[in-house]
């Protein structure tokens, strides 16, 4: 009758076997990996693959969150703000593959809309869905935005 804890085997040090909260391992990966600047050049660097590395990463993190609720408000507000609405990041999906933006602007507001971003900020959602306008248009106009 109670929610199991949810823990998470870190053993990517096979001396050092590590076991902590599922929220733990999610705070870790955003921070140190979708969010980090770095990362993000990275798969810009990667052009069309890139993106779409960036759009399944979105996708993972939010199939934690519809079986676990593991993953906090916080993590939809940096994303769509590092990813969707940073106007450089953004040109870059738009340009390297609209069809990603599109469908991780889709995956933001079936966040807000399923309560998993529930302290999602009317502005940011309002931007998040002339995200996806913009990147409809660029795939009905052909895949590219050039």
């Amino acid at each position: 009758g109670q929610t199991p804890s949810l823990m998470f085997a870190d053993h990517s040090r096979r001396e050092r076997l590590r076991i902590h909260g599922l929220e733990r391992e999610i705070d870790k990966v955003v921070r140190s990996r979708l969010l980090n600047p770095r990362w993000i050049e990275g798969m810009q660097q990667h052009g069309y693959k890139g993106a779409f590395e960036m759009g399944a990463s979105l996708d993972y993190l939010f199939a934690y969150d519809a079986t676990t609720g593991a993953v906090p408000n916080w993590c939809y507000g940096q994303i769509a703000e590092r990813w969707l609405l940073d106007s450089e990041v953004r040109a870059f999906l738009l340009n390297c593959n609209p069809w990603v933006l599109r469908d991780m602007s889709e995956r933001c507001l079936e966040a807000s809309t399923r309560q998993l971003w529930s302290d999602a900020d009317p502005s940011q959602l309002d931007a998040t869905r002339t995200v996806l306008l913009d990147s409809e248009r660029a795939v009905e106009a052909g895949g590219f935005n050039g």
